[in-house]
């Protein structure tokens, strides 16, 4: 029996979307997470690294920077990856529910320091599949459709500059993966 891939459970879908990566041969690095505010919400940001594998000297080679909001990182997690930045511990603090005194968010960003690089929340798999989409997204849909999906107002610059940043990832995900690839991962992080 053929599963179709909208049968496909979170697990089986990261498993497929990990398949593809290999498939076009990608071997990839994630760097450590960085504890940031980014337009006012508390994320951790990542650099993901991809090459060919069969390109030793890098020269078919993609990057792509993935933010993740605290809403998608368990609570127990939170502390270990803060990096004492003053607005990302506020932000945590309020997300949080509670005060934090600023000697334990010393102590806490001292082994944030030690721990965030053993801390892998993303998998490179899932970070290209999220920018497929976003890229995929942008491509088939017009600029004010797009914004009104997403809430935001057709008429703001800000949102305009993120659509275009969005379609702007297509040309750099061809340099890597074929279409149809995007287009698989695109329909399997709808799945994560």
């Amino acid at each position: 029996m053929v599963q179709l891939i909208n049968d496909l459970s979170p697990e089986d879908a990261q498993a497929e979307a990990f398949r593809i990566m290999n498939e076009a041969g990608l071997v990839a690095r994630v760097g450590a997470p960085l504890g940031t505010v980014k337009d006012g919400w508390p994320c951790l940001e990542y650099e993901t690294y991809y090459r060919k594998q069969s390109d030793p000297e890098t020269v078919t080679r993609l990057q792509l920077d993935y933010r993740l909001g605290l809403g998608h990182v368990k609570r127990e997690h939170w502390q270990t990856i803060r990096d004492g930045h003053p607005d990302f511990d506020l932000a945590f603090a309020h997300i949080a529910g509670r005060k934090i005194k600023p000697e334990f968010m010393a102590k806490q960003a001292k082994i944030a320091e030690r721990l965030a690089h053993k801390l892998s929340l993303v998998r490179p798999s899932e970070v290209l599949a999220a920018h497929a989409e976003d890229a995929i997204t942008a491509i088939l849909s017009t600029f004010e459709d797009w914004a009104s999906d997403f809430g935001m107002d057709a008429d703001s610059r800000k949102a305009e500059h993120m659509y275009n940043t969005c379609r702007d990832i297509l040309p750099r995900l061809l340099r890597v993966l074929d279409m149809g690839q995007v287009e698989r991962l695109a329909e399997l992080h709808r799945m994560f």
